[in-house]
């Protein structure tokens, strides 16, 4: 909206609308038994971080604020995704002398039973479009850590309200945000219900309002509309 309104658009005629999540299915999903488990499974607080392994999702940053975390706190990293970045962060992981803590593991076509089964949640992205991935955690109960990137962690977290917002690319304060996190983490039923104001039946009947603006009609007509 930003974008178009600096194009010249009109401001008045543009209205926004997030993307939206299965509720249901993700809470379906994620008592699901997990089909990774990480080596020498530990009783220690679980960090996890979802996405593509490419400079844009800056991994290497999360890498170098999990190693300050982890000289405080007894605690393990997974990375869940593939791409180009990973032999470079293998190296990172090596460098910083926590291999043993960071847990690589790859695809996974239902994610949501690891992000069920962790303490915290964070993304570290330099840049995003609408980050599901954020709203994904929240639906799993999670408390979150993010950059204040553009486009969409400060919109998905109320401006920190349901998560914590650094810097892009402050490593240091990425591994208090965590610390903090991990020492006082939001309650789940609270980071659920955030989450469900991006269900696709929310965002469904927002789309039918929109369309429907100028057309009468009546609040069940909007309800059938949207299913």
């Amino acid at each position: 909206a930003q974008n178009l309104i600096a194009l010249g658009l009109d401001a008045g005629r543009i209205t926004s609308i997030p993307n939206g999540v299965d509720y249901g299915w993700i809470a379906d999903q994620g008592a699901a038994p997990p089909t990774w488990v990480r080596p020498g499974a530990s009783r220690r607080p679980t960090l996890i971080t979802i996405g593509r392994l490419v400079p844009q999702k800056d991994q290497a940053c999360l890498l170098r604020g999990f190693a300050m975390l982890a000289a405080r706190v007894d605690a393990e990293l997974v990375i869940v995704g593939t791409g180009p970045e990973l032999p470079v962060l293998r190296q990172l992981a090596g460098l910083y002398a926590i291999e043993d803590r960071v847990h690589f593991a790859g695809y996974q076509s239902n994610p949501y039973p690891l992000l069920a089964r962790a303490d915290l949640f964070v993304l570290s992205s330099r840049f995003e479009g609408m980050p599901n991935v954020l709203i994904e955690a929240l639906a799993c109960g999670l408390s979150v850590v993010s950059t204040d990137c553009p486009s969409g962690p400060r919109e998905i977290l109320a401006d920190g309200a349901y998560g914590h917002l650094v810097p892009v690319g402050d490593a240091e304060k990425l591994a208090w945000a965590m610390e903090r996190a991990l020492k006082a983490p939001a309650a789940p039923e609270r980071q659920r219900q955030r989450a469900r104001a991006f269900d696709v039946a929310a965002i469904a009947r927002r789309y039918v309002e929109v369309i429907l603006a100028d057309v009468p009609t009546t609040q069940a007509g909007l309800s059938r509309a949207a299913e």
